[in-house]
């Protein structure tokens, strides 16, 4: 597995097989974030992308593969966040061997029963284990442990069968099928965070 695009472009990252993760596949990760950097998701007054500078938030994170993607596309921080132990020991071999250590902050923690939160975060990505009814906690745990900046974005990753209902957090923005996948871009409702 390696970076796609950025400064960190072609830099590998390490995985384990004896990780419980599902990576991201290159298709995906290409399409999200060609999808960040292009439209409705340009800043209006930069048009620079919103990855540009965002502090992200990854839950589920395994290798790290979409928080370090992002870092190489110029967000300027990554909390990471994964319950597994050995998840938390490769996120934190990866952000070394890349040379972002100081850009990340990894947490051993619930993907659906965060702490409160140490900054607001501009994106998140949530890419959950398949069908296992997950998307709808981790979304109010963000929310209400002020996670979320006013103007955030969400990036979530399914299975096209999975269901969940986020509508009264969000707006439904972007969302296509990948194979299996199912790739949605919602943003928050700000109203719905204060």
């Amino acid at each position: 597995m390696r970076i796609i695009g950025g400064k960190l472009k072609g830099r590998k990252i390490h995985t384990s097989k004896e990780g419980t993760y599902r990576p991201t596949t290159g298709m995906i990760k290409e399409a999200t974030f060609n999808i960040l950097a292009s439209g409705q998701f340009l800043d209006p007054s930069t048009g620079s992308s919103v990855i540009e500078g965002a502090t992200i938030i990854d839950l589920f994170g395994g290798t790290g593969n979409l928080s370090f993607e992002a870092l190489s596309r110029g967000a300027s921080k990554a909390i990471i966040i994964d319950k597994d132990s050995l998840h938390i020991d490769l996120l934190r071999y990866n952000a070394d061997k890349l040379g972002v250590a100081n850009d990340v902050m990894i947490l051993r923690t619930d993907s659906t029963r965060l702490p409160d939160a140490i900054t607001k975060c501009s994106i998140a990505f949530i890419d959950p284990p398949f069908n296992k009814s997950l998307v709808n906690e981790c979304v109010k745990s963000l929310v209400n442990k002020k996670w979320l900046s006013d103007k955030a974005f969400l990036v979530i990753r399914t299975h096209v069968k999975d269901e969940y209902d986020i509508s009264n957090f969000c707006e439904l923005l972007f969302s296509r099928k990948y194979g299996k996948s199912l790739l949605s871009v919602y943003a928050i409702q700000r109203d719905k965070i204060s």
